[in-house]
């Protein structure tokens, strides 16, 4: 008998975030605590980039300390800049 494939589990959006990305938010724990938590469990419990309200976009932007005027249309639309790559 053949084995069954095993189905991995869809990881939240906070676990799809690249590194630096998350290592920003975790460095303003400290200083910005209830908003960094309320950031952090905002995209723990999503899967997918378009299920962020638009304060959680904004968010994410400024707990990397990005410019907005350094992200494209798409990067807001689709989180390409802040999100690993699918392999």
């Amino acid at each position: 008998m053949g084995s069954i494939p095993t189905q991995t589990a869809m990881k939240n959006l906070y676990e799809q975030l690249k590194p630096e990305i998350q290592g920003s938010i975790q460095e303003d724990l400290e200083k910005y605590p209830t908003t960094t938590k309320d950031l952090i469990n905002s995209l723990k419990s999503v899967n997918f980039w378009s299920e962020l309200k638009v304060h959680d976009v904004s968010r994410i932007i400024t707990h990397h300390h990005n410019n907005l005027l350094t992200i494209s249309h798409m990067d807001l639309l689709y989180g390409d800049k802040f999100l690993l790559k699918e392999d």
